[in-house]
Parts: C-alpha cells; structure tokens; sequence
C-alpha cells in the first residue's frame, strides 16, 4: 500500500503507513517488514525533502538499502559529487532482485541519481544516469516511467543550450503510438521542440487547455483566445512577433509580461515534469537571439530583462545544488502540503501524459494555492529570486552607470552593455574560449602571488578585456561604473581586476568603480528603513575552527583586526565559544555591519555553531538592516553565493564576499581601510578601491590581483 502510494505521487500517506509499519515491525521483530517498509519510507522522506526521515529509514536498512538511503541524503544536503561517488548509487546490487516492488523501487533511485548528476553540473554524468534510468524504465516496462525518465533527460539536454532532437522525435513517436489518448504527449513533444528552436509547427491545439498558446509561438499568425491572451507563452510570442518587426519597445513590454509570470524558482524537485503550462518558459535563447546585433536603449532594456529571468533560472539551479530548499524556510505542515502538491501534480501530469488520465486541472489548482500560502513566508520568499524589475525605471538612477549582462555557453551566448543613453546587444560566437579564458584566469589568480605563486600574467586578463568590453567602448563614453552580470566562471572574477592595457601597468579598479550583481533585479530589493541609531556599529564574528593558544603567541583575529577602528562601546566581537543561535538571531539586527569570518559550513551550506547551526532558511527569517556584511571564507562559491543573497534578501543592503583568500593580515588590512572609508560615507565600490590602497601601500608592494581582485562586492556602484 505503501508503494502504490508513491507511485501516484502520494508520498505524505507513503510516509505514514511505512512509519506505522515500521511500529508494527519492530514490536513483532518481523526484520522483512521492517526492512520494506524502511526502503519505501526512504524514499518517501526523499520526495518530501525530510532527512530526518531519511535517517531514519537508514537505520533500519541493511545494505545495499542503507548505503541507497545515505546516497539519497546527500543529494538532500547539498553533496551531490559525494552522492554520485557513494555506493549507494551503484546501483547493480540492487538489480539482483527482481520483484516488482524493487523495480519500481529502483525508478526513484534513478531520478535521484540523475538529480544529483545535474546538480553536480557535469554533462558525462548526466547523461550516463539518464541512459542507465531510460534503460531500466524500458526493462520495466510501465509507461509512467519510460515518459519520465525521456522527459527529464529530454529538458537538460535543452537546458545545456544543446538541442534533443532525437529525444524530442522519440517522445512524439510514443505519442503517436498511444493513438488519441496520446494527443497530450505529442502536443509536449512539439511545445519541447519549440522551446528549442526546433520546426515551428503545432496541431495539437485541442490536446491541454493551454495548449492554443504554443499554436501562436508556432505561428505569430494565429491568435490566442481570449482566455489566453495574457498567457505568458502567448505574451512571449507577441513579443517575438514585433521584435521581428522592429518594435522592441512593445517587444519589451510584453516580454516583461510574459516572464514576470514565469516561474523561476521552480527548479531541483520542483521543476514541471511537463512545458505545456509554460512553467519551463518558452525558450529564452530564441528571444535573445532575435536581439542579436540589435542597438539603442529599447534593446539593451530587453537584453538585460531576459537575462535576469535566465540568470534566476541559474541561482535556484545552484541553491538546490548546495541543498538550499526554499521551502525549508516555511512552517512544517505549510512545507510538507506544498511538497505533497506539487508531488501529485507530477505524478498526475505523468499519467495524463502517458494517455491513462484526465488532464490534471484540480491538481493545478492545489499547486498555485499551495504556492499562494507559501508566500505569505516571509523567508520562503526571500529564498527565490527576486521578481523581474522595472528596468526602464532603472535608467533613472543610471547616470555615468553601464550595465554588463551576460550568457556564456559551450553552445553560444550574448553580452548585453545597457547605459543610461545606449544599448547594444552582441552575439558571442566562440563562447568556448571565453568559458576557457576565464576559467584559467581565475585559477592562475587563486594560486598568484598571494598564496605563494608566482604573479599572475595580463595576457589571461587582457584577452577577457578585449572580448567582452573593449567592443563597447564607444558606448562608455562618459561611464564611470560598471555593473557586472557575469556568468559560469566569471561569477568568481572581480572585473575590477582585469589589466586596463595589454602591459598590465594599470587595471579597471584604476579607472572604474566596478562591482557586481547576481541580477540586476536582485539590486533592486526594497530597502528596510535603517534605525536612527543601531545597537552596534561593527558585529564581527570569528566562526572559524579554534586555535591551540599554546601555539605561541596570539595575534588578532581577522575581526579583532578589522574592528579596533569602532570604540569599545560601538563593537562586538564575541567568541564563538559564546555564541548560541538564539543570541545570534537576536544581534544579527541590531548590527550596522557585519562581519563573518571563516564560518564552518556543513549540511545545506549551514553555519556551524557547535552542536547548532545557522541556517540559510534561518537567516531570511530576520529583518536585518545592516549596511554591509562582510563574509571571509573559502567554502564553496556556490554556498557563499547563497549567503550573500540570503543576507542581501533579509535587509542587508551590500555584501562582499571572497572568491579566494589572502593571508589573514593582509585581509584585515583591506577590510579595516574598507569600514574606514564607508564609515566616512563613501560607497562601497569606492571604499573597497581605498582597501585595496592600503594593502598596496606607498611602495605598491601588492600589485599583483592576487592580493586584491578576490573581493567580490554585490552592490550598485
């Protein structure tokens, strides 16, 4: 019962029978039970996010179940390269039995080996799991599993900026074998085909509700009904139709229309098993492309609109990567409801899809209500990207200010520069070798002069600077500062460090105030009004692991260093043997800066505090009202990008963050100019300027970009 209640998507009542089952077992020492209830409640706690459960179930597994159950937590907590290398995921001891129940046991093992293969973001490992699970679902033979196994498969390939034409024939020929209960699988394989540039056809308009809308992307000719008019897959096509025509003005309107209603947060479990609702969206390469080349302001506004909604797309792929579930922040029973959803709108999507049933509108309906008390959270909110902005209102505050936003993929890409007077938008054609370039700079600076290397070349830096600003020129004319979007290795690389001439004499932090953004939108998050006075000035906390004082003597910690500009009264520096999670929830607040310093990051990119951890989720949950928060670590960037947008999301209005570290003095160094400078009101892309200064001192003695360009500050410049 318990299984069957999986497999139609039912987990919450799979997790309560096998824990009744697990009682009943243990008190009639029945080891079989307890060991099939256990394996089917693992994977129930996996559906439903709940690692205690989890554990839970482990504990009653022998192998090779208990190493599945480790595996699936991993994947959980953020470990997805140590998942896919765990034993758990090898899945040939468990294909020695044969009963049904495994085998469809081992279905769920396959979609979370292939979660953790995408997390992970490597392409050799996402498709050895895709093709180890779309070889398992055929030898089982359900049609459930076959679709979603394809279905899955079929949108990373896409996703990649690669085009799945086979897969994509290969679903419409399942579709065609169904006959006419198979009309909702063929009009998903030519939504899919349409999404990805693919033959710009579309019959099945009778197939789903929605499915009018993908008539009109198919042919700007048709019309949507009336019902559909503002449907965001309809609005996009609008806009595609009068982009063609030369109206990028209309074109942006309705692009912000149709995407401010498409959903970016809907990734990791929670990404729509079908494209037909327009949750995936409508393919925004094929809107970007139609902007190739193009100029003026009107351009770049659209520009830089569709590469925020795609950059958000990439913040929740990573923050589920590191195990940042939104949902973790919401209420136990509000989370397990929303889960238990969207759980049921897969499974009822699946069987519509495979022709064995109804159009799962109910389903739909429980999904965006679910969706609706979530967001009456504020810390559920907070952990998704923030809404599309109102980027023509923007250029009001863009005087001397040039934004640089951009897509770079193995497949193609575009950088979109944005003035307050210009806009242009290019085509990059060799992405490669900018993914290439960028890739070894950053490696060459973290292993510079600063940590005992040899001093970092220009020519890395200056070739960057070649291909992705010096085309522009022309239209920074009169800029001062420049904004940066970046994208895959660039979003670890200040561009404040690249050479401003060939020689490498002078960089852009010479000559521009440079600082960056995850999206634009992001920058743009109301402001908490500060307090007339706050409690203290400077709150720096040493999280890191403690040192033996019998060591020798003891020299100031980084924040110690950092803070003896503040007065006694106005700082607080406590030690982290004396930090508890409720006194660190209650002065988080009350800080004007904050200061983390070499935090401890376990399970879910949590901060370790002793036998407590502060978490993400927890974090969203204050109102915070700093002016800045500082975070020194070298914990992965995927974790640190989730701190900083968690502390910019619950108030913070600035946040710098290191990509790599610099000895502890000379970090202090910078960061004691850094508070000094905003402290005498100055902005904090100027002040990290003077940071830099200092540590260079009168003699320049550390002018290699190692010293410096590892500082990465999310702020307007």
């Amino acid at each position: 019962m318990a299984l069957a209640a999986l497999e139609r998507g039912d987990a919450t009542t799979a997790l309560t029978l096998t824990q009744e089952v697990a009682a009943f077992a243990a008190e009639g020492q029945r080891a079989d039970l307890a060991a099939e209830a256990g394996r089917t409640r693992a994977l129930a706690a996996f559906a439903l996010g709940q690692e205690d459960e989890l554990s839970a179930a482990a504990a009653a597994l022998a192998a090779p179940w208990s190493d599945a159950a480790e595996a699936l937590r991993l994947v959980l907590v953020g470990q997805p390269n140590k998942a896919l290398a765990h034993p758990g995921f090898s899945l040939t001891p468990l294909a020695a039995d044969a009963a049904l129940g495994e085998a469809f046991a081992r279905q769920h093992l396959h979609r979370a080996r292939l979660r953790a293969a995408e997390y992970s973001g490597d392409q050799a490992q996402i498709t050895q799991a895709a093709k180890d699970w779309v070889n398992a679902a055929d030898s089982l033979g359900a049609m459930t599993a076959r679709l979603e196994s394809r279905l899955e498969w079929e949108r990373l390939v896409r996703e990649s900026g690669a085009r799945p034409a086979e897969l994509q024939a290969e679903l419409l020929s399942l579709g065609q074998s169904l006959g006419e209960p198979g009309a909702p699988l063929r009009a998903e394989a030519q939504a899919r085909t349409l999404t990805s540039g693919g033959a710009q056809t579309f019959s099945e308009t009778a197939a789903a509700a929605e499915a009018p809308a993908w008539a009109v992307l198919a042919d700007p000719n048709n019309t949507a009904p009336e019902a559909l008019a503002e449907h965001p897959i309809a609005l996009v096509a609008r806009a595609r139709g009068k982009a063609a025509a030369g109206d990028l003005n209309g074109a942006y309107a309705d692009w912000a229309k149709g995407y401010a209603s498409t959903p970016t947060h809907l990734r990791g479990p929670l990404t729509p098993i079908s494209v037909l609702a327009g949750g995936q969206g409508a393919g925004v390469r094929a809107d970007l492309a139609l902007l190739h080349g193009k100029t003026g302001v009107e351009a770049g506004l659209a520009g830089v609109l569709l590469l925020d909604w795609h950059h958000s797309v990439g913040m929740m792929n990573r923050a589920w990567a590191v195990g940042d579930d939104p949902t973790l922040g919401l209420e136990p029973a509000v989370r397990a409801a929303y889960l238990q959803a969207h759980q049921t709108l897969r499974a009822e999507t699946l069987a519509w899809l495979a022709g064995s049933g109804a159009e799962p509108i109910e389903a739909k309906k429980a999904v965006d209500a679910q969706e609706a008390k979530a967001k009456e959270t504020p810390a559920f909110v907070r952990a998704l990207p923030a809404p599309l902005a109102d980027y023509a209102k923007l250029r009001d505050d863009m005087k001397g200010l040039a934004i640089f936003s951009m897509r770079l993929e193995p497949g193609g890409g575009e950088l979109v520069v944005l003035t307050q007077e210009k806009g242009r938008v290019v085509r990059l054609a060799d992405t490669k070798a900018v993914l290439r370039t960028g890739e070894q700079l950053v490696a060459a600076l973290r292993a510079g002069e600063a940590s005992g290397g040899s001093k970092v070349s220009p020519k890395l830096g200056d070739s960057l600077r070649r291909q992705l600003i010096d085309p522009f020129l022309d239209d920074l004319i009169g800029v001062g500062r420049y904004l940066i979007v970046a994208d895959g290795p660039l979003r670890e690389l200040s561009f404040a460090g690249l050479p401003e001439q060939q020689q490498g004499l002078r960089f852009l932090a010479d000559v521009r105030t440079v600082t960056q953004a995850m999206t634009v939108a992001e920058l743009r998050r109301p402001i908490p009004e500060a307090p007339e006075r706050f409690v203290t000035d400077y709150l720096g906390l040493e999280l890191g692991e403690a040192t033996d004082a019998s060591e020798g003597i003891k020299l100031a910690s980084e924040t110690e260093a950092t803070g003896r500009q503040f007065p006694a009264e106005r700082r607080s520096t406590p030690a982290k043997a004396d930090l508890k999670l409720d006194k660190l929830k209650e002065i988080l607040p009350t800080a004007r800066f904050i200061h983390l310093a070499m935090p401890v990051i376990g399970d879910r990119g949590s901060i370790e505090l002793g036998e407590e951890r502060l978490s993400l989720a927890a974090t969203r949950g204050l109102n915070l009202k700093g002016v800045i928060a500082v975070i020194s670590s070298d914990a992965a960037p995927a974790v640190q990008e989730r701190w900083a947008q968690a502390l910019h999301a619950a108030g913070v209005r600035a946040v710098l963050r290191s990509s790599w570290l610099i000895p502890p003095d000379k970090r202090a160094k910078v960061l004691f100019r850094f508070f000094e400078s905003i402290i005498q009101d100055r902005k904090p892309g100027v002040a990290l300027v003077d940071g830099r200064s200092a540590l260079q001192g009168e003699d320049n003695a550390h002018f290699d970009p190692s010293w410096w360009s590892g500082f990465l500050l999310y702020d307007l410049p």
